[in-house]
């Protein structure tokens, strides 16, 4: 995937911008970085997952997905939570053949790999359907899903660099995984000119919808051309 980039400057948002600065005779640096903080907001929100507990969720729907790991202790019919106990790979094949009407019927057998897991992954990073796998390899399954869960915030990391820069801050479920060396464009000083470069190169990044992006910036221009024309008309500006 390529590295998602949204360039705030003169561009999408220039009518909007430039009525604040002509209209309310507000510095353009300042209105700038005050969008940007905005747009930096959003892009973090938009970027999954909304939170620590729907991401962990979402790494062992993902990892089940693609194998399942049978849990002897869930498991009634005791010959086969005893095979599966002991990891007899080839009594509890031979046990789930004879239970057609169970939910396990038509699901595959197999060593806990992560590959498993990697090679299910669609272009954006899901797990869509079951794969129908089972393992008996439950400890490797469960250490496999705590080491994923623990980079759940490392793609919305990416934007915390530019977010401390315009004066945002990120929960440290995110900023922990702030990758070292991201260089911040930061040129929002220059008095006509004023640039913020944000990039995100996490994986994963390609989840986020394009047309949300655009809603979010369609949504920013409406917003603050409602602030100049209540402030045209008498009311107080709230940002400025």
């Amino acid at each position: 995937m390529g590295d998602f980039i949204i360039d705030v400057e003169l561009a999408k948002l220039d009518v909007a911008i430039l009525r604040y600065v002509d209209d309310l005779g507000i510095q353009l640096p300042k209105v700038v970085k005050f969008t940007a903080r905005l747009l930096n907001t959003d892009l973090s929100r938009l970027t999954p997952p909304r939170s620590l507990a729907q991401g962990r969720a979402a790494v062992r729907r993902d990892i089940n997905r693609a194998v399942l790991a049978l849990d002897h202790t869930k498991i009634k019919l005791e010959a086969l939570k005893e095979a599966v106990l002991e990891r007899k790979y080839d009594v509890v094949r031979t046990i789930l053949s004879h239970m057609r009407d169970s939910w396990l019927a038509g699901y595959d057998l197999v060593t806990f790999n992560p590959e498993l897991h990697r090679s299910a992954r669609d272009s954006r990073g899901r797990v869509q359907r079951s794969k129908r796998r089972l393992t008996l390899d439950l400890s490797a399954h469960s250490r496999y899903v705590k080491t994923v869960q623990g980079r759940v915030g490392s793609t919305r990391a990416w934007w915390t660099p530019s977010a401390r820069v315009l004066g945002n801050s990120a929960p440290s479920w995110i900023s922990r995984h702030v990758p070292p060396g991201i260089a911040v464009v930061d040129n929002l000083h220059n008095l006509k000119h004023p640039r913020i470069l944000m990039i995100n190169a996490g994986k994963g990044v390609g989840v986020i919808d394009r047309s949300l992006i655009a809603t979010a910036i369609r949504r920013r221009v409406v917003s603050m051309t409602r602030d100049v024309d209540q402030v045209l008309r008498g009311r107080a500006s709230r940002y400025f």
